[in-house]
């Protein structure tokens, strides 16, 4: 009952965090920001922290362990914000027992993909980003018990694969705000597609870390981030 009482409160989190950004950039709307055209381009910031949204499914989840670390470096012509590159992990562990069958992953996902901030003038460095990007997972997986097919009727199974990858493509947007010194919170939406497999791998998997359900072209992830940004 406590774990799912923690979740919704952090939930609750990022709602927050945006009001607050916001009413803090409307405070200061008359700060005048310096004429950015003849600054060069450089790396202005680092920023640090987690989706929460992957935490939180591991601390619910009584046979899921999910574990994850995001960074994402800004870039633009002195502290102004207007590219940036981003590099997420996660690590999934899965142990699901049904009425009849036992299924099992283990693994780790990589991400990176670079995003366009759509309003780089904010004095808050806050963030309305659109990216493109792309994943890899590594895997091994098994599954055993009695499977039922509407075709095939009930047969027994007994797989196990290890040294499994897999990739895809990624399309997001999202946003984030600051809500105390350097301290941010935001979200994500992001749309998986094209994954791609050795040939002799693809009837063998069955979920991708980092991805979802192996026999879907295309999937939907939401994130949620706490970050903390430092100045470079």
């Amino acid at each position: 009952m406590y774990r799912y009482l923690i979740s919704f409160c952090l939930l609750l989190l990022p709602l927050l965090g945006m009001g607050q950004g916001t009413a803090d950039t409307v405070a200061r709307e008359t700060v005048v920001l310096p004429d950015t055209a003849d600054l060069p381009l450089r790396i202005n910031g680092l920023r640090i922290g987690v989706d929460m949204k992957s935490w939180i499914q591991g601390i619910a989840s009584g046979d899921r362990d999910l574990y994850n670390l995001h960074l994402r470096l800004d870039a633009g012509p002195g502290e102004v914000v207007r590219y940036g590159a981003m590099l997420d992990w996660t690590h999934s562990q899965a142990n699901i027992t049904g009425d009849s069958a036992t299924y099992y992953h283990r693994g780790n996902a990589l991400k990176v993909g670079f995003y366009l901030n759509a309003m780089p003038g904010d004095p808050d460095n806050n963030l309305l980003s659109i990216g493109i990007g792309y994943g890899r997972s590594w895997f091994d997986e098994s599954l055993s018990g009695i499977v039922e097919d509407e075709l095939y009727g009930s047969f027994p199974i007994n797989r196990s694969s290890t040294g499994l990858s897999a990739g895809w493509l990624e399309l997001s947007g999202g946003m984030q705000a600051r809500v105390w010194k350097q301290l941010n919170v935001g979200y994500n939406l992001t749309l998986r597609l094209l994954p791609h497999f050795r040939d002799d791998e693809q009837v063998r998997i069955y979920e991708i870390p980092g991805f979802g359900n192996a026999n879907n072209n295309s999937t939907f992830g939401f994130s949620y981030y706490l970050l903390y940004r430092f100045k470079l």
